[in-house]
């Protein structure tokens, strides 16, 4: 091959591989836009007549109980604070006229909660699943975490268990009707390293993988399985902070995460704010991004003490 032939082949290449990201570039602008410009309304009632939220006392919970009523459906509400269970429960039957039930449990105790549970569902048709209660050790460095197995032991329970053993228990019913939609709420955090929150990081990254494989083993009967992988959202976890552009109101986040139910994806960060971040996370050298969350997360340890 001369020289010249050489150069030819060499463009032809590098126009190639330019055209195809470019095609990526715009499929997944079309893809956002359709998503997040239009926020096409989820239609959750074709899966059942009642949805399970577990983590809905507060936050990113909460609001997925509120806004899965205001589409009518009935909500199972699971948290460990019953006077905040209850308080939802009234606002939202009140509000929208839907009928809920509240189990008052702390999923950090382990197998020993989910024959109640089981109790409590028995007989409903659950179309919806939102496995969102989730918890971390305080924010430190793996060998210095005060207290590590109990952290361990309760991380584990609360932010793994509690998956496998609420998709346990409500799926084979899915299965048997041919129709369901699971929510995983894992975390942006498990994109890229950690730094002081190993465990937490570690646990998400679970619930991300288990939500891939079941999606793929149940889709063909109908199941929808869809990770959330959120950044910052307003709530208890950073301190109830102001709401910006990169940090969003729970309601405005689930708003968007219902939205992104509608389309085929397995997995979201939720709002077009946290794809971008979750496209530095997993495009930046790992050092750089986990030096700059290391010096978000300071800041958070900072305000608690």
């Amino acid at each position: 091959m001369s020289f010249q032939n050489l150069q030819d082949a060499l463009y032809w290449l590098g126009l190639a591989v330019a055209i195809y990201f470019l095609v990526r570039v715009f499929i997944n602008l079309a893809a956002a836009v359709l998503t997040y410009g239009l926020l096409p309304k989820a239609n959750v009632a074709k899966y059942g007549k009642w949805s399970v939220v577990t983590g809905a006392s507060d936050g990113i919970g909460k609001e997925f109980a509120i806004q899965l009523a205001e589409r009518g459906q009935n909500i199972v509400l699971i948290s460990r604070t019953l006077a905040k269970l209850q308080s939802v429960a009234q606002d939202i039957e009140s509000t929208y006229g839907v009928k809920t039930k509240v189990l008052s449990t702390d999923f950090g105790r382990g197998d020993c909660i989910y024959d109640e549970i089981a109790q409590l569902i028995a007989g409903l048709d659950i179309g919806t699943l939102v496995n969102n209660v989730g918890t971390g050790p305080p924010i430190a460095r793996f060998t210095e975490m005060p207290d590590p197995s109990q952290a361990i032991r309760n991380t584990v329970e609360v932010n793994i268990i509690s998956v496998l053993k609420m998709t346990q228990l409500i799926l084979p019913e899915m299965v048997k009707k041919q129709r369901g939609l699971i929510i995983n709420v894992s975390s942006g955090g498990c994109v890229a390293p950690l730094p002081s929150l190993a465990v937490y990081g570690a646990t998400k990254s679970f619930v991300d993988y288990f939500s891939r494989c079941i999606s793929h083993e149940y889709e063909v009967e109908g199941i929808k399985a869809v990770c959330i992988m959120p950044y910052f959202v307003s709530s208890n976890l950073t301190l109830n902070a102001k709401p910006n552009f990169w940090l969003r109101s729970a309601k405005d986040y689930v708003r968007n995460v219902l939205a992104v139910t509608t389309t085929s994806t397995r997995w979201s960060h939720g709002c077009w704010q946290h794809d971008v971040h979750g496209w530095m996370g997993r495009n930046l050298p790992h050092k750089v991004y986990a030096t700059s969350i290391g010096l978000v997360l300071q800041r958070i340890k900072n305000k608690q003490m």
